[in-house]
This record gives C-alpha cells, sequence and structure tokens, in this order.
C-alpha cells in the first residue's frame, strides 16, 4: 500500500486518509476517490492530498480484519460484519469464555498493522455479548501478512471459544453445631441457590446435618445414592486441614481428596474431592456472600462442562486477589437474576426537560436536522438500539415536546420542577424505573449525533458479572455522552443536586468503568447554543467537524 500525500492527479481510487472540506461540503476519511473526484478536487485547487492507493497484493482492511476473524472463531462464537476495519466476535450462548491466550499474544506480535483485543479467559458470558476484536489498522494490508496471521492461528482449536453451561444436578449438605446461627444455614442456601440459577442448574437436594464425621460422612453416602453430578458441603467451621471435619467424612464416605485449598482470595479454603463420578466441593465461608469468591471460579468451569483438577487450580493465583467497591451506592442483594448472564434489559432516560437558555429565544429540542428535530434524532436513534424502554423526562415547554414525538414509543414523565436543574430530571425518571431494568442509559436530549450504533456498542459492553458497570463512550481520548450505568448506582444518583450531571459518581468507582473508543464525535457532541447549530448548518447538516466538538459529560448551568 502506498500511504501519504499524494498528487490529485493520481489519486483516482485512492483512499482519502483524512475528512477535507470540499464545496463546503466535508469528504470523509475513508472515502475513495472517484474520476470525478479528482476532477473535483482539482477544479477546488488542491494539488495534493493524505490518501492510501492499494497495490496489487494488498488486501483491504474490512476483508483482511474478516479473514482472521473466521480462523480465530471457534464454538459458539458469531463473527459479524467488518466495517472500518474492525471485525467483532460475539457470543451465541450463555457460558465461559475459552482463550488459547498464547495465540492471541502470537497474532498481535506478527505485525503492529493487525491487532486482536479479548475478554480474560473464563469470563463469564452472555448471548450476544463481545468476546474480541480484531482490527486492522491501516486501509489495507499485504496479502503475505494476511496469510501469516492466518497461520499462527490455524493450527489446533481455534483460539476463542464458548463453552456453553450445561445443567447440573447439585446436592447441598450444610452442617450445624450447638452455637451455630440458623441463619447463616438459610442466607447460605440461597447464596448457592442463586448461583446454581445463574448457570442453568438448580439444587435438587438440601440436606442439614451434624458437624461430625460420622454423621457427615453418613450424608454423604445419602446423597451419593441420587446419582447426582456434583455435592456442595458447606461446614459450620472452615475446614482448616485435610484431616479436619469434611476431608474426614468424605474419605470416610468412599471418596478421594484430591486438592485442598487454592490461591485465591477470598476462597482459599476449598477443597475439591470425588466421589466415582459425582464431585464434591468441600465450601469456604465466603460462600455465603454475594461477593465473588474462589468457589465461583471452580463452580463455573463444571458449569460449562470443563474439568478442574489440582494443577488447574494451582494456575489461579494470578488475579486471584478479588475486590469490590469500598463503599456501594445500595445495599448488597445478591449475585440474583439481574446479574444472570441473560440479555440485559435496559432503560434509555432522555432529559428533555431544561429551558434551552444558552440557545436565546428558540428551544434547542424543536431544531431542524434536515426531516426531523433535534429531539426527534435522539429518539429515533434510541428506537433503532437495542434499549428495551425508554423514557423521556418532559418540563419547559412538555406539550410541544409530547406533540414532537407523538409517533414514538416512549414513555413520558413530567419534571414540574424542572428549573431547579438536571438533577431534577434525572431523579424523575429514576423513581419510575421498573424493577426488571438491570441498566440505566442517560441521554441527553440535545445530543442528536448519538447514533444507534454508538448505543448498542455500551450495551454489548454492559457485563455486571465482569463488573463493567458504567459503560463510558470516548472519542479522541475524551468522555462523552450517554453513560450506561448499572442499576445498583440508582440510589446514590437519586442523591445529586443541582444542575450537575453524575460526574463525580464515575470517579467514585473509576475501577468499574469501561470506556468504549469510539471513531465518531457524534458522543462528544451536542446543539447547545446558537454557534454549534450554525455549525451544524454550514456543514450541511453533517456530522459537525472536530472543532465544534463540545465536551458535555458535565453541563453548565442553562
Amino acid at each position: 500500500m502506498i500511504f501519504g500525500r499524494i498528487p490529485v492527479k493520481e489519486c483516482d481510487g485512492a483512499i482519502l486518509a483524512h475528512s477535507i472540506m470540499v464545496l463546503n461540503q466535508k469528504w470523509k476519511k475513508g472515502r475513495q476517490l472517484s474520476s470525478h473526484d479528482v476532477s473535483v478536487l482539482v477544479h477546488e485547487g488542491y494539488e495534493s492530498v493524505y490518501a492510501a492507493k492499494l497495490e496489487d497484493n494488498d488486501v483491504g482492511e474490512d476483508a483482511a480484519a474478516e479473514a482472521v476473524a473466521r480462523v480465530l472463531a471457534g464454538y459458539a462464537v458469531e463473527i459479524r460484519k467488518a466495517i472500518t476495519g474492525r471485525c467483532n466476535l460475539y457470543a451465541k450462548d450463555r457460558g465461559l469464555l475459552r482463550l488459547r491466550t498464547e495465540r492471541v499474544d502470537a497474532l498481535n506480535a506478527v505485525d503492529e498493522a493487525v491487532t486482536v483485543a479479548t475478554l480474560d479467559a473464563y469470563s463469564k458470558v452472555y448471548s450476544g455479548q463481545l468476546l474480541a476484536s480484531v482490527k486492522v489498522m491501516p486501509f489495507a494490508v499485504s496479502r503475505n501478512l494476511v496469510d501469516q496471521c492466518v497461520s499462527v492461528l490455524a493450527s489446533g482449536m481455534p483460539a476463542v471459544g464458548v463453552s456453553p453451561f450445561q445443567p447440573l444436578s447439585l446436592g447441598l449438605i450444610q452442617t450445624r453445631t450447638d452455637w451455630f446461627n440458623q441463619k447463616l444455614l438459610q442466607k447460605g442456601a440461597q447464596m448457592l441457590r442463586e448461583r446454581a440459577e445463574i448457570v442453568g442448574s438448580s439444587i435438587e437436594i438440601e440436606k442439614i446435618c451434624d458437624h461430625h464425621e460420622d454423621r457427615l460422612a453418613d450424608m454423604i453416602q445419602e446423597l451419593l445414592t441420587n446419582n447426582l453430578d456434583l455435592i456442595l458441603v458447606l461446614g459450620a467451621t472452615a475446614i482448616q486441614d485435610r484431616g479436619d471435619v469434611i476431608p474426614t467424612a468424605i474419605v470416610n464416605s468412599g471418596g478421594k481428596i484430591e486438592h485442598f485449598g487454592m490461591p485465591v482470595d477470598p476462597g482459599n479454603l476449598l477443597l475439591l474431592a470425588k466421589s466415582g463420578r459425582t464431585r464434591i466441593l468441600g465450601l469456604p465461608g465466603c460462600v455465603r456472600s454475594p461477593k465473588r469468591n474462589g468457589f465461583d471460579f471452580v463452580f463455573e468451569r463444571l458449569a460449562a462442562g470443563l474439568d478442574v483438577d489440582a494443577e488447574e487450580i494451582k494456575q489461579m493465583g494470578v488475579g486471584g486477589i478479588l475486590t469490590e467497591p469500598s463503599r456501594r451506592p445500595e445495599r448488597r442483594t445478591a449475585i440474583t437474576t439481574k446479574s444472570k448472564d441473560t440479555e440485559q434489559k435496559i432503560a434509555a432516560i432522555v432529559l428533555a426537560a431544561g429551558q434551552s437558555r444558552r440557545m436565546g429565544r428558540e428551544n434547542k429540542l424543536f431544531l431542524p436536522l434536515e426531516d426531523r428535530s433535534v429531539i426527534q434524532q435522539v429518539v429515533a436513534n434510541l428506537e433503532g438500539s437495542r434499549v428495551s424502554q425508554i423514557i423521556v423526562v418532559t418540563g419547559h415547554e412538555q406539550e410541544m415536546v409530547r406533540k414532537e414525538l407523538d409517533q414514538a414509543s416512549v414513555t413520558f414523565v413530567n419534571n414540574p420542577e424542572y428549573s431547579k436543574g438536571l438533577s431534577t430530571s434525572l431523579r424523575t425518571a429514576l423513581a419510575v424505573l421498573p424493577k426488571e431494568i438491570t441498566g440505566v442509559l442517560v441521554c441527553l436530549g440535545d445530543m442528536p449525533f448519538v447514533r444507534s450504533q454508538h448505543i448498542d456498542a455500551l450495551v454489548e459492553s454492559f457485563n455486571l458479572v465482569a463488573e463493567r458497570q458504567i459503560c463510558v463512550p470516548t472519542f479522541d481520548g475524551k468522555r462523552g455522552n450517554p453513560v450506561l450505568w448499572d442499576r445498583r448506582y440508582i440510589q446514590e444518583m437519586m442523591e445529586v443536586r443541582g444542575d450537575v450531571g453524575a460526574k463525580h459518581i464515575i470517579g467514585d468507582y473509576e475501577e468499574f468503568v469501561t470506556e468504549i473508543e469510539l471513531d465518531d464525535p457524534g458522543v462528544v457532541t451536542d446543539i447547545d447554543t446558537p454557534e454549534a447549530y450554525s455549525k451544524f448548518v454550514a456543514n450541511d447538516h453533517e456530522h459537525p467537524t472536530d472543532s465544534a466538538i463540545a465536551p458535555v459529560l458535565e453541563k453548565e448551568p442553562k
């Protein structure tokens, strides 16, 4: 590929490397120049432009990305059409992500022009979730490079695959002592039922016995007659040694201890055993908490049909220190159905109650954008996305807003205190959210350039199990809008006051923030002032140029 400043007269068939203004219109980067385009450029006085010209042995960016993706993808993985040199891989089923990380590393070492990014190995994924992304950096690469990348990936099993969860038949035995708090029995059983439900399994038998090796051995033998896949043993006291009550009872019942302990915290005191075809796990006390722990590492792999032995447990130390926020916006409930690896239910909140003071006499929401107004375009983009519900908050000129959206599939909620600031509109919408909603997308009514695919990128990245709880779009390193929040932050968002956004909440939970880099300034561009709208009109209703970009994550008072 030839890349650089190329004389215009030699640009027939070349690809623009950067956007340029021609006849008061923006010709976007990636445009393949025709002979007519060349004539126009010459007429307009262009002598040269930065462009790329493909040579005989070159493969276009999209074709190259798809070629690599086809070899990368394995079982239960969907490949979607490449766009701008990026080809994404998605899960077809709920399960665990299987990675051959050494081959992903080998591919990334071939050449800087081709990269692959993935989730962590053994991530819990749901159907439709983004797993990996192949990106070809230049507009084209040589066929030899594509062949080299394919060769690195082609030997053996595909590098990216999903092991779907398979229903397990489970039995649970809890032990008790005279001094043991009986409420802990209920709590332990509830937490384990919820964990089983998440991976499509269920606890079929629940038993309680005294914390004594003989009583427990008898109970284990009773459950073994039911031909279960897995027996869970949760003791009144933690296992301290291979000679303790639980491991002794397992051995006395005819089982064999395979490994004790694991390099994961919390969850160190886990016991791995087996009796015939039935696995037996001696559980650490931390399973009574919804917090992720070492048991989850082992249980999820067994539920995905993967074998777990002593050597594999010993390799869980890297990443084995598990953390969570020092404070939470609402009381922890559990790894409940809200966190299941099913399709997320996202509600979009459109803040359309403001007085549009910075625009002057006109309400910015009603300004024309070709065949739609600003607010109509904002809602149309949401309707074309994967959000489950759209809630529009009205206030100033509420009847006009309703009239503008009379054909849209939205729920209106009026904020009588809109003059007190943006936070009042946010609270008004949050108060009416259905309980089944798992995430909240907070949208600004003056950002019509946030396209449906931008919204879908946020939804696809949103993953509660993988701790991607706050998803923020970025362009050129700048954070923008809309922001997608896990519903656990609702209570803290309800406490925001004044005409400000929730930027400070994001700062409190940076470890759970995922930035989604987009190649479009729409996520950092609003139509908030006469100047911003004039630039849009001057560009003949094209997306604003970079010079018109205004960060809007934390809005100024209007």
